[in-house]
């Protein structure tokens, strides 16, 4: 699994992944374990500026806009089993691409405003196959701001509510509800949903992944953009 960090950034196996600014278009790694020395790779990224990794079971899953003054954008897949040299796999073009992206092996979802999500298969990382896509939200619910996924269910925080959506059958996703909620980001983690608000954080209980009950809420007078758990906090 992986560990966000901010903005691109993660670390990973001991090593730490981020794109070199967007016009450079590299990915920098780093060996945390070699204090004094910590670069251990620079991957060009010729087609593309990267904006956003995740990293999930040694391959690393890198968001790009496709340079050319187009704004067409694609994920690629890079494999770590040499963590400090990263080696080209499968690339993700047309639908399903997103910056917004979620990976629960065997499935990545991705979430693009008011079309609502895509289920997309990584079983293969050299062929990533797109199985199904919901077929839009009806509304628009603002800006995407995170998401994150549990079970059947994938949850998805935008700028003016949550939405839940079940993925029991892959290729036919669905909207089975929403809150009204502010949601800056969201994180899921032994049976509770975590939802960063302007007012702090709250917590949902979803052992009924289709009924998020309230559980509690740390208020405070700042915006919780990101909320992130490393098993403890």
């Amino acid at each position: 699994s992986s560990s966000m960090v901010s903005d691109g950034h993660l670390i990973w196996s001991s090593f730490a992944f981020d794109h070199v600014g967007y016009e450079d278009g590299l990915i920098r790694v780093a060996d945390l374990s070699r204090l004094g020395s910590t670069v251990a790779d620079q991957v060009d990224t010729p087609n593309g500026h990267p904006v956003q990794i995740e990293i999930d079971d040694g391959i690393a899953y890198v968001y790009e806009v496709v340079r050319g003054g187009s704004s067409t954008s694609r994920i690629q897949l890079y494999d770590l089993d040499d963590p400090a040299h990263p080696v080209p796999r499968g690339t993700v073009n047309g639908s399903g691409v997103s910056s917004w992206m979620y990976i629960d092996w065997p499935y990545m979802y991705t979430v693009g405003g008011e079309n609502g999500i895509s289920v997309l298969d990584v079983s293969d990382p050299d062929q990533v196959m797109l199985l199904g896509e919901t077929n839009g939200l009806g509304s628009t619910p603002g800006d995407t701001r995170g998401i994150c996924a549990i079970g059947d269910g994938v949850y998805v925080a935008y700028e003016e509510g949550l939405y839940l959506f079940d993925v029991s059958d892959p290729a036919m996703p669905w909207v089975i509800g929403s809150l009204e909620i502010a949601a800056y980001s969201a994180v899921a983690y032994e049976g509770v949903l975590y939802i960063g608000t302007s007012g702090g954080t709250m917590g949902f209980d979803i052992s009924d992944p289709r009924f998020p009950l309230p559980m509690g809420a740390l208020s405070d007078e700042s915006s919780h953009f990101m909320v992130e758990h490393d098993g403890r906090v």
